[in-house]
């Protein structure tokens, strides 16, 4: 060595030189070709699972709206069928009072035409019950034998002219 080791020497650096570039090539060829390569892929997996996800978060909140919105719809539709069945159930209601009270002025209608027809049924066994009684009651007052056909006769006429409200039977027959 010709000046020391402090000295320059032009091979030496010419071999380190060329050992540097032949160092860097095969990096270049063997380490950063693929890691770039293998980067690069990584970055396109990241976006597109970044991509992926804001997608499945705006399919998310449409789901939720859509489902939101499906839950409003079926509260209104339940709501709308209870009105609907109140509204029915008073249309039933009215109509059940209704006939019931029908039902009522007609049963109360059919039962002053029976007490009508029960008392002057009952007024015609009355006036037969006296009219018997009369026949009898003259019969023996006068103590002889009235025709049974002439005495009903007479006491009926005479019946019919009679005001029972002045004896207490209350209407005249």
């Amino acid at each position: 060595m010709e000046g020391g080791l402090l000295s320059p020497n032009l091979t030496t650096f010419l071999h380190t030189i060329i050992n540097f570039l032949i160092v860097l090539l095969v990096l270049r060829l063997f380490v950063y070709k693929p890691l770039t390569n293998h980067m690069k892929k990584r970055r396109d997996t990241i976006k597109e699972a970044l991509e992926q996800a804001e997608k499945a978060r705006a399919e998310l909140a449409e789901i939720k709206a859509a489902g939101e919105e499906e839950r409003k719809k079926a509260r209104r539709e339940a709501e709308e069928i209870i009105a609907n069945a109140v509204r029915e159930a008073e249309k039933a209601k009215r109509e059940i009072i209704q006939q019931a009270r029908e039902e009522s002025k007609r049963i109360i209608a059919a039962t002053q035409e029976e007490v009508k027809h029960e008392k002057e049924k009952a007024l015609l066994d009355l006036k037969e019950n006296v009219v018997s009684l009369a026949i009898l009651a003259a019969s023996k007052v006068a103590e002889q034998s009235v025709d049974e056909k002439a005495g009903k006769k007479l006491v009926s006429d005479f019946l019919d002219n009679l005001d029972l409200r002045s004896v207490g039977g209350g209407a005249k027959v």
